[in-house]
């Protein structure tokens, strides 16, 4: 889902020193030292913005914009080659489904509000479209998600299906589950942090999840949340890639939780670099297991936009990366202590022999 040409600019960026600092109207602003850099959002491959922005980043570096050029076009490659290998494992991954039980005080037998649940179902697919917008960057998205009904044992049962897009003919599709798929597998993710934070006092580990998302993404989700909610159902069920799954749950608290966590202000983070070896992805939560240098043990939400990458560095074992992460600081009322942290992914790439970062968070 990741354009590829600022996939690979931005790699290189952060691979030389430079740190975001701000977006723009035209594109992110980042700086090293006194050199400021705009990228700009939309960084097609050979054309002449790419072109601009090699120039500009060479001179820089005092470096010829051959070579830079040379480096991104193998960087390319090599991306395609690892999109390649994910769309032939796709063909045998089936397609992704969240399969949801609805129950509660309000259903009775397999029976509920055909308001309620239409209402529901609304909700969701408008959450999974806002969700891709806010992945791809986009301003408008069709609704093609797929819904299939039938009862569960005393429930209300339905399931959420991505679109079959798949296209043995093609060169390149994007990634190996859809666009909705990867928004549905997100979602789950959103759903099981809501739960686990029903006993906790902060809900910092949710707010990481939700803090990549667009502000139309995050009302979306506290609208469908309000759904729940106001529906009074408790949410149970799997998500499915195959023959792959795992439980999803997601009760009356967590939705209350999740529906006032997703219109809080976004809080202050801080952008740090880590390096270390990935030690695991989760793939129905979008959490990766990072081991750092120091030997700290982080889990790290991941977003949309990533997960194929992830995956894909995963593959290998003990793989070595290069990341930045949002990191989010819970600290003890009237003190300066760190209570707890939580990490979210901002950018990830194969460590390929680069020298590490001195910065020590």
């Amino acid at each position: 889902m990741t354009d590829p040409g600022r996939w690979v600019v931005l790699n290189h960026l952060i691979r030389t020193g430079w740190e975001e600092q701000a977006s723009g109207p035209v594109g992110e602003i980042w700086t090293r030292g006194d050199e400021e850099a705009v990228i700009p959002y939309k960084l097609e491959v050979g054309t002449s913005r790419w072109n601009r922005v090699a120039l500009a980043l060479a001179q820089a570096d005092n470096q010829p914009v051959d070579e830079i050029l040379d480096g991104w076009l193998s960087e390319m490659r090599r991306y395609v080659e690892s999109v390649e290998q994910q769309v032939r494992q796709r063909l045998d991954a089936g397609r992704v489904e969240l399969e949801l039980h609805l129950d509660g005080p309000t259903v009775k037998g397999h029976e509920t509000s055909a308001y309620s649940f239409g209402r529901f179902v609304m909700r969701t697919s408008e959450s999974v479209k806002e969700l891709v917008k806010s992945s791809l960057g986009l301003s408008h998205y069709s609704r093609d998600l797929l819904v299939s009904g039938g009862p569960g044992p005393g429930s209300v049962k339905v399931t959420f299906t991505e679109p079959d897009r798949s296209d043995p003919t093609a060169m390149l599709p994007e990634a190996p589950e859809t666009a909705e798929g990867q928004a549905l597998l997100y979602m789950a993710g959103v759903f099981a942090a809501a739960e686990s934070m029903v006993d906790q006092v902060e809900v910092d580990a949710l707010r990481s999840r939700l803090a990549p998302l667009r502000v139309g993404a995050r009302l979306s989700v506290a609208r469908l949340a309000d759904v729940v909610t106001e529906g009074g159902w408790n949410l149970t069920g799997v998500i499915r890639r195959g023959s792959e799954e795992e439980t999803v749950m997601m009760g009356l608290a967590g939705a209350r939780i999740l529906g006032q966590t997703s219109r809080e202000q976004q809080p202050e983070e801080r952008v740090l670099p880590f390096a270390g070896t990935l030690d695991g992805w989760r793939w129905s939560r979008s959490e990766l297991t990072l081991i750092t240098d120091d030997r700290r043990t982080l889990y790290v939400s991941v977003p949309m936009e990533l997960q194929a990458r992830v995956a894909d560095l995963n593959s290998t074992a003990e793989s070595r990366v290069l990341t930045q992460l949002l990191v989010y600081t819970n600290v003890a009322r009237g003190t300066s202590d760190a209570v707890s942290r939580t990490y979210a992914l901002r950018s990830i790439q194969p460590e390929m022999d680069q020298p590490l970062w001195n910065e020590t968070p």
